[in-house]
């Protein structure tokens, strides 16, 4: 039968989509419905009419690829975590794969079940003779691999009345400091991935989020700031970005996971100032945990907004502030607000190439990852120093990222942004190497 499966959301709700009888041909996400060409398996071309919805479900963004008959090929859906491996021979005939990506909707989940990731939906137009490799992006923190058995991809069939019911599907391979599971299928559906916990013994597993600074002008040395929060899921933060892509300037990011129930900014209600800047907050300073974790489209990101002035009319100094994040945990736990002198630019960018040597403080603030061994691998610290920094860390991945990072600025003889970026996409971090480029390039 025809299969769904679940997104990330918080506990009591779910992501679920359905598999009607025909496959729709899928366009990336538009404001308004747009119509297509879709065709079913053994029927005639009709059109189509595609909406951001499917029944029960919400979607933030759809896409196609297309596979060529008999070759080997990997696809990556970028900024949007997802990725399939196809081997050779696995299809007889050049076809296409339609994909969809929720976060939000109607479903029952199995009891102690915590959702960390979004739903896709995947649909072929012709079958596959051997089974593929499918690779989702999670946003559960796994320090030790013992805990990576409690993640699980999850599935239901969506014959039946809303809400679906969901039940586990075991299979799957998780890795510890990896933010990715994959699993071999040979038929499509929609897939996600959960968290499993033991009722009354443990919590759900802490997921982790991104922080992040939007920058307005709003003329005469007058700035507006959005601190935004997002899960930290590509397609999350995608979404937020593309929302304030047209009238702002992406600020730094970190990564961080909630101490409390809420994240709130350490600034006063009548302002600070700070080397003849004044920041003042322009409405209440809290973000919950709840807020981010039931986002869905259409409705309000959660933000902060700050307001950042000269003190007098005379030109200011350049602004270098540590905002603090009161309920993140340490050490990710502050954003630095930068403001050159005539606000240029509002980012403090290089006009290098990427060639510059980083610095070990802009290593910290800007490199936010829990793939911390991988990543030391990626930039050619043995395995012996990776063993011993484990060791030395082994509660504390924020603190195992600053040691390799000062590990490799302490061996390499020429170390670059561009060893950094490439380093990063070997992970998989594709959206924090184009950051990092924008930033340091």
């Amino acid at each position: 039968g025809d299969w769904v499966a679940l997104g990330v959301d918080h506990p009591g709700r779910a992501v679920a989509g359905e598999s009607g009888g025909g496959a729709m041909l899928l366009k990336e996400v538009k404001e308004k419905p747009h119509r297509y060409i879709a065709k079913s398996r053994g029927e005639t071309t009709a059109n189509v009419k595609t909406t951001k919805y499917l029944r029960g479900v919400e979607v933030f963004a759809e896409k196609q690829f297309i596979l060529k008959e008999r070759d080997a090929q990997t696809l990556k859906w970028e900024g949007h975590g997802l990725k399939l491996s196809i081997p050779e021979g696995a299809l007889l005939s050049d076809s296409v794969i339609y994909i969809k990506a929720g976060l939000a909707g109607q479903f029952e989940l199995p009891s102690c079940a915590h959702l960390v990731s979004p739903v896709y939906w995947l649909h072929c137009d012709h079958n596959f003779q051997h089974p593929v490799t499918l690779e989702l992006q999670h946003c559960a923190t796994i320090k030790h691999q013992t805990e990576s058995s409690s993640l699980c991809f999850i599935v239901a069939k969506c014959s039946q009345e809303l809400p679906y019911k969901f039940k586990f599907l075991n299979k799957g391979t998780f890795l510890r400091d990896r933010s990715h599971g994959s699993i071999e299928v040979k038929q499509f559906s929609l897939f996600g991935i959960v968290y499993k916990f033991m009722q009354l013994l443990y919590p759900p597993h802490p997921r982790s989020y991104v922080a992040q600074l939007f920058y307005f002008d709003k003329g005469m040395n007058t700035w507006k700031l959005d601190f935004v929060i997002t899960s930290n899921l590509e397609l999350c933060l995608t979404h937020i970005q593309q929302k304030y892509s047209n009238s702002a300037v992406e600020g730094p990011h970190t990564e961080l996971q909630f101490e409390s129930e809420s994240i709130s900014l350490a600034i006063p209600q009548d302002g600070i100032t700070e080397n003849d800047w004044v920041i003042k907050p322009l409405n209440p300073q809290v973000i919950t945990k709840q807020q981010v974790d039931s986002f869905k489209p259409g409705q309000r990101i959660p933000t902060c907004q700050l307001q950042i002035q000269p003190l007098t009319t005379d030109s200011p100094g350049i602004l270098s502030y540590r905002l603090t994040l009161d309920g993140a945990k340490e050490p990710f736990n502050f954003l630095v607000v930068t403001l050159p002198v005539h606000g240029r630019t509002i980012l403090q960018r290089s006009q290098g190439d990427g060639t510059q040597a980083p610095t070990l403080r802009d290593l910290v603030e800007n490199v936010r990852t829990t793939q911390w061994f991988r990543l030391g691998l990626g930039l050619g610290i043995d395995r012996d120093t990776l063993a011993v920094i484990e060791r030395n860390r082994r509660l504390d991945a924020s603190g195992a990222l600053i040691d390799v990072l000062k590990a490799w600025l302490r061996v390499c003889e020429n170390p670059t942004w561009v060893a950094v970026v490439s380093a990063l996409r070997g992970i998989g971090e594709g959206n924090l190497a184009r950051r990092l480029e924008d930033t340091f390039y």
